[in-house]
């Protein structure tokens, strides 16, 4: 191999290499400074308590709605919802419940 491809080849590696570890490095970090990730599911709501600040869709996932949530509508039983939510001291806190007027089932 020509001396300028391998040294080409080299570059190619270590950058990739670099690339990688950074990548590592952020999601440890993330984790370790409790950011959070929010995560989208969608479903029909089966369950809603406002006084107790719960709900469950129609796969049986529950979800705590937090006393500063914000409602541009609120939401009804029966409705196909899209909800956005993170994980909390192992709850599923929604952050934002959107109508899902395509009526899908639920996806992950």
């Amino acid at each position: 191999m020509h001396p300028v491809k391998q040294v080409g080849v080299i570059v190619l590696v270590v950058g990739l290499l670099v690339g990688g570890v950074a990548a590592m490095v952020f999601a440890q970090s993330a984790q370790s400074t409790g950011a959070q990730v929010s995560l989208l599911v969608t479903g029909k709501i089966t369950e809603l308590d406002f006084a107790k600040g719960t709900m469950t869709l129609d796969d049986g996932e529950q979800f705590t709605l937090p006393q500063n949530l914000e409602y541009t509508s609120l939401p009804m039983l029966g409705q196909s919802v899209e909800v956005t939510f993170a994980e909390q001291n192992g709850q599923k806190v929604v952050q934002q419940i959107d109508p899902n007027d395509t009526g899908n089932s639920h996806q992950n």
